[in-house]
């Protein structure tokens, strides 16, 4: 850990220099452009604008061949999304049984703005393209109340009814409410470890404030 004083330039104006040998590394030179984001805790985190593509596409990787558990691999995808993993691949040594392939298919089910960008017999890269600036957390919470409110009257509907079909399509939306929820995980993971975009999704602080419908 290295120390820096502050200095002032100007009248409104503090600066910090950055470490010789960091700028160095990522070859920085005068008039570069560096990205200054606030996190959570209030610590500063710094990254050049070359960087910005890997940062902004941040990936992970799943081993296949180690999920033997049934629906371990569903879960794992699942997991990486809610933690704001944009980029998962899936891979095998040799090849993705039929059982993979299926628990992928079924995590993708679940989430909302997942694609497949890649496929072949040994990987799957599936990539998620949602902008969560788009899903404010309220909206999200508002969304899943009122599908939530339908599917309760519904159902209760369709047992004094005995309406079947009614009671299939109920279950149907339980499948939108599970999206709405994994979307609104990811939407929190995303703002606890970026205070400027947990702003911008409606919430001051995601780790003391429990967002509500208004």
């Amino acid at each position: 850990m290295e120390e820096r004083r502050i200095q002032r330039v100007g009248r409104n104006t503090l600066t910090i220099s950055l470490p010789y040998w960091w700028a160095r590394k990522y070859g920085l030179n005068q008039g570069d452009v560096i990205y200054v984001e606030e996190s959570s805790s209030g610590t500063l985190v710094l990254w050049p604008r070359k960087m910005e593509v890997e940062r902004r596409f941040r990936g992970c990787s799943i081993n296949a061949d180690l999920c033997r558990q049934p629906g371990l691999l569903q879960r794992l995808i699942i997991a990486s999304y809610v933690l704001g993993v944009d980029l998962i691949e899936i891979f095998s040594k040799e090849h993705l049984r039929y059982t993979s392939i299926r628990e992928i298919r079924e995590a993708m089910e679940s989430l909302m703005g997942v694609s497949i960008m890649k496929e072949d017999e040994r990987h799957v890269v599936l990539q998620c393209f949602l902008n969560i600036l788009n899903f404010p957390i309220h909206s999200i919470i508002r969304r899943m109340y009122d599908l939530a409110a339908s599917m309760h009257k519904e159902s209760i509907k369709a047992l004094f009814e005995e309406d079947r079909d009614l009671a299939r399509r109920v279950i149907i939306r339980d499948k939108e409410v599970n999206k709405m929820y994994y979307l609104l995980l990811r939407a929190l993971s995303i703002a606890q470890k970026t205070k400027n975009l947990a702003e911008k999704l409606g919430i001051r602080d995601p780790l003391t404030e429990v967002p509500c419908l208004k």
